[in-house]
């Protein structure tokens, strides 16, 4: 096999792999977008009859985390250049879709998004007087972040998942804990936004800044337990919207 020939076809399948969503199937899901991923590497490693074949035996369902599926895409691309059986390759794709899912959604989805929202906030906060510039400027941060993570993880995580499956393994350990910093990172920002926000109100109030200070205690206290014992973050932000929007009015109304 020709390396040039076969890395080329490589980098055609990562190029391909951000248009996996550009076609949904109620029954196969995201199935059209995974093959049209991996047609360079099957033309290149076998006749149109063969494709045609093997196609036939591997079109299941596949549906995962979008970002994640570099995962999967150069486990199959690995595969195919060892002549695995259709069989072994639908296999791992299952066995492999749905961990990868949940850890996926629980980083990009909930984690990532949450801590550029609540930095987001906080930008707003600081620099809503400010001129149109600065908003865009924070903006541009915002984006410019989450992508370079993102593509970090998809472009990383192909290139490493098609070198050695064990060393992807370790790869998607660093998800979790980056995810816990950015839920505790998050978890301060909401927190400082609910200090510049309500900082009038506790001054109308006539509380003292140690009071307040005790009360935001309290929010992340109560947030730690329901993230360690319960593990349902939708709980979270649910019973500190519930005490902010008491707060306010149990003394003001």
């Amino acid at each position: 096999m020709d390396k040039a020939r076969f890395s080329k076809a490589l980098n055609k399948v990562i190029f391909r792999m951000f248009s996996i969503q550009n076609l949904w199937n109620y029954r196969y899901m995201q199935l059209y977008g995974y093959i049209y991923s991996l047609l360079p590497i099957y033309k290149l490693l076998f006749y149109k009859s063969e494709i045609q074949k093997r196609l036939q035996k591997e079109w299941n369902y596949f549906n995962t985390q979008p970002y994640m599926s570099s995962f999967i895409l150069a486990i199959h691309s690995k595969m195919l250049l060892l002549r695995e059986d259709e069989e072994n390759i639908v296999n791992m794709r299952n066995r492999l879709m749905a961990p990868l899912a949940s850890i996926g959604d629980a980083f990009f989805w909930l984690s990532l998004k949450t801590f550029l929202v609540a930095f987001s906030i906080i930008s707003i906060i600081i620099f809503g007087n400010c001129s149109l510039i600065g908003l865009l400027i924070c903006l541009a941060v915002i984006l410019i972040f989450f992508n370079v993570i993102h593509l970090y993880y998809r472009i990383g995580g192909f290139k490493r998942s098609f070198n050695e499956s064990q060393l992807a393994l370790k790869f998607t350990r660093k998800f979790f804990f980056w995810e816990r910093v950015m839920d505790f990172t998050s978890y301060l920002l909401f927190i400082s936004a609910f200090s510049i926000l309500f900082s009038g109100l506790f001054k109308a109030l006539s509380l003292r800044y140690w009071n307040y200070f005790f009360i935001f205690l309290a929010f992340i206290i109560v947030d730690y337990l329901i993230l360690h014992f319960l593990k349902k973050k939708w709980l979270i932000f649910l019973i500190n919207l519930f005490i902010s929007v008491g707060l306010v009015f149990w003394k003001v109304v």
